[in-house]
């Protein structure tokens, strides 16, 4: 009998409809009746949480969306909860301010940018010169094809507490760069080597925010400047060529000493 009801309870949970316990106003205490009550709570805060996620997912879209076309200082959490569709006390739920929509919009947009940084080559390359030049094309791409990634990463208006976080996501893309490398050449040991690379991929974030300040977008010009200054700064701890990593018939350390004589 107590399981034909633990089943109805569910098919009822499912349904949307309420169970109520006991005859008379008296509600009988057996195990499990509690059992059934726990999968009605459990079940509605499943559904609760699940909707909490898809609301605050719709904010964010919605923020990406009119960054496209708004300036980052002209919106507020209520433009973007209007346009979610969302009632705005609903969105002050999730979010503090539109600040608290930018911080967690750019965290978004930043592992984008580190995914596609790690995506496999679709060509040769002959040198770690040339790896380095399809991260920083990489870049250009993702930025220039997102004006709300511009804004929030590259633009002059960003906050500076995302400014800040990004540092950290410089030293991910450094480590994507290494990586990237590695796959075709042998990287030689060396003391801080993701400071190294983290301060090459703010060379080239510098290149690509003097291009957003003058020219709302990153030109070509800018897209060479950033690939010189990036392999001028790693050319100091790197050298000319590295051996290849599926027959590294020589060590760094010899190539190195090589290019020295």
């Amino acid at each position: 009998m107590a399981r034909a009801w633990y089943r109805v309870a569910e098919r009822w949970q499912s349904a949307g409809r309420p169970i109520m316990f006991g005859v008379c106003g008296r509600r009988e205490n057996t195990d499990e009746q509690d059992r059934i009550r726990f999968v009605m709570i459990a079940g509605k805060k499943s559904g609760t949480q699940a909707r909490g996620r898809l609301r605050r997912k719709i904010i964010l879209n919605s923020a990406r969306k009119l960054l496209e076309t708004h300036e980052l200082d002209a919106l507020s959490l209520g433009d973007v909860a209007e346009d979610a569709g969302v009632p705005k006390g609903s969105a002050y739920h999730f979010f503090a301010s539109i600040a608290d929509v930018y911080s967690e919009l750019s965290k978004q947009i930043a592992e984008e940018l580190r995914e596609d940084q790690l995506q496999p080559f679709t060509h040769g390359v002959t040198s770690w010169q040339d790896v380095i030049s399809v991260g920083v094309d990489r870049g250009v791409a993702f930025f220039n094809g997102s004006t709300a990634a511009r804004q929030l990463l590259l633009g002059p208006k960003a906050p500076p507490e995302i400014k800040r976080a990004d540092r950290g996501n410089d030293y991910d893309i450094g480590r994507a760069f290494q990586r990237n490398i590695s796959q075709y050449f042998v990287l030689p040991d060396m003391p801080e080597r993701d400071v190294l690379f983290y301060r090459a991929v703010e060379i080239a974030d510098l290149m690509f925010c003097l291009s957003v300040l003058d020219h709302g977008i990153i030109t070509p010009a800018m897209t060479e400047e950033a690939k010189k200054a990036t392999c001028a700064y790693l050319s100091l701890y790197l050298p000319t060529y590295l051996p290849p990593a599926v027959q590294a018939d020589l060590s760094v350390q010899e190539v190195m000493a090589a290019e020295q004589d």
